[in-house]
């Protein structure tokens, strides 16, 4: 059998520079893959929250400024196209979540109106919401959990009844 030459050092480091700079590709392709789809998910989002803002204000509008208390009163008057409440990145699942009971007095820019459904594993991304004031906003699982809990003490403390609800088309 002949004799086999030993490698050199250079072909090793080669190698390993070469398998370095192939795997930083891909995680590069796949992370850029990742936050687009992300940005894409919360664009689209925040166009079915701008619908359901303009189909809950066009309610109060019709009742003296007053939101609705359950989804079901949103008829095909207030909200013709249902499919905004479908979240297009979990279509199998109620997209949007409506907290009933605001009045037109209460602090617009601390009353939510409407957040995002959002499965436990994409919370990390943040969730977007919808204030009374008809600003749309991302925020964390955590700010959102303070949000909801100081929320529904106020309300309990102003003796209204909290009853989230989940927005889902007929």
């Amino acid at each position: 059998m002949p004799e086999r030459k030993p490698r050199s050092p250079v072909f090793s480091i080669l190698f390993m520079l070469t398998l370095a700079a192939i795997a930083f590709g891909v995680y590069l392709t796949f992370s850029t893959f990742h936050r687009n789809m992300a940005a894409q998910r919360k664009e689209a989002s925040a166009k079915n929250l701008a619908g359901i803002s303009t189909a809950l204000n066009s309610y109060a509008s019709k009742h003296d400024a007053h939101f609705p208390e359950r989804v079901s009163q949103l008829t095909r008057e207030f909200l013709p196209d249902e499919s905004i409440l479908i979240h297009a990145a979990w279509p199998d699942r109620p997209g949007y979540i409506f907290i009933p009971g605001s009045r037109p007095d209460d602090d617009k820019d601390r009353t939510l109106l409407v957040f995002e459904n959002v499965p436990e594993r994409k919370r990390k991304l943040g969730i977007q919401v919808l204030w009374l004031s008809g600003k749309i906003e991302t925020l964390s699982e955590a700010n959102l959990v303070v949000q909801i809990t100081a929320q529904e003490s106020a309300w309990k403390h102003t003796q209204r009844i909290w009853l989230p609800e989940a927005m889902i088309s007929k």
